[in-house]
């Protein structure tokens, strides 16, 4: 007789078999449990259907575990290949539901505190570097670039007249394409007209001319988004927000978990909009190799909210941008507390059929 065709409670339940249901209950609750408040995080439904989801998927597993041992009993079963079969699939679909939110939510506990202070910590600091050194670090660059390309001017001046090989020369070019390489653009030749020592000077004055007009509008364009990167640091919105993700970083340990995040949100989507001044300063090659300044692209959400979503965490995970031992210890935990939900449920709460 299979635990589907009798009750169990009618015919009483062995001391062993009452241990093991009230086990099955406290894991069944603590994976419950772990999986509301994960679900509950990722969509912010703190309320009591987040838990429905996990108990739901938890019973469910549990109703498959007893589809799963009536249909390998021995004796006759209808239809018991397709059963089983069925069973597996749905006991792995809902386990996995468990699974993946339990891990999510352990791997949350055990790091959100250091996520958020390291969060804190590598906004101000990004934001402190980029606002004390990003001026001096272009001046730096825009004096480095001036000198090379002038450097560069006199070598391609002294080819293009050089009698050896002089105009259009292969040295001539090669110097060319190297400057337009350091500039990030296209230098269109001119014509040297004749081999003439007078021609060959014309030539060579008129080429570099060109090359430094176009070296100086490049200038001139950085200066005005030098000038708007200034405007922004010195605007109200920065310092207020730098001031709060300062204040709130001193404060972390009492502050309010909202609070907390919202200030975060705010200055990561800050220091976005800060990044993308700094990034177009120093868009050419050239001026972000000498410029000295290490600064970083950070997410426009940070690392700590964005631990908050089950999907999410597990994409960095696989990316390798979290703690992988305590992504791992998290994995042992949620494995643990279901296998000894489900192996109680299945050797000690279903009974055999006689």
């Amino acid at each position: 007789m299979s635990l589907l065709r009798r009750n169990p409670l009618s015919e009483g339940w062995e001391s062993k078999q009452f241990i093991s249901f009230i086990l099955y209950l406290f894991f069944l609750g603590v994976s419950v449990w772990a999986t509301g408040e994960s679900i509950a995080r990722s969509w912010n439904l703190y309320n009591v259907f987040p838990y429905l989801i996990g108990l739901a998927a938890l019973l469910t597993a549990s109703f498959c575990l007893s589809i799963i041992k009536t249909s390998v009993s021995p004796g006759y079963v209808e239809y018991k290949g397709i059963k089983a079969f069925i069973g597996v699939i749905a006991f792995v679909f809902c386990w996995l539901v468990s699974f993946t939110s339990n891990t999510h939510n352990f791997y949350y506990l055990m790091s959100i505190e250091e996520q958020r202070k390291l969060d804190f910590s590598v906004l101000i600091n990004q934001m402190e570097l980029g606002k004390e050194n990003s001026s001096n670090a272009f001046e730096n660059a825009i004096n480095n670039y001036k000198s090379v390309i002038n450097s560069e001017i006199i070598n391609m001046k002294s080819e293009i007249t050089n009698v050896g090989d002089p105009g259009h020369g292969i040295r001539t070019d090669s110097i060319i394409v190297r400057i337009e390489g350091l500039m990030g653009v296209t230098i269109d030749e001119l014509d040297p007209r004749s081999n003439t020592r007078r021609d060959l000077n014309r030539y060579a004055n008129e080429m570099a001319r060109k090359i430094r007009d176009i070296r100086d509008e490049q200038i001139r364009g950085m200066y005005n988004i030098k000038s708007k990167l200034e405007n922004f640091v010195s605007s109200e919105d920065f310092k207020s927000t730098y001031d709060i993700v300062k204040l709130y970083y001193s404060e972390i340990d009492d502050a309010d978990i909202k609070d907390l995040n919202k200030v975060l949100r705010k200055g990561y989507s800050l220091y976005s909009k800060f990044y993308s001044y700094i990034n177009e300063l120093f868009k050419n090659p050239f001026l972000k190799s000498y410029s000295g300044l290490e600064l970083k692209k950070l997410d426009e959400v940070p690392l700590s909210i964005q631990l908050r979503n089950i999907s999410k965490s597990w994409e960095m995970f696989f990316k390798g941008r979290f703690n992988t031992s305590n992504f791992y210890l998290s994995l042992v935990y949620a494995i643990v507390i279901d296998l000894a939900c489900f192996v109680l449920f299945y050797f000690g709460v279903l009974k055999e059929d006689e």
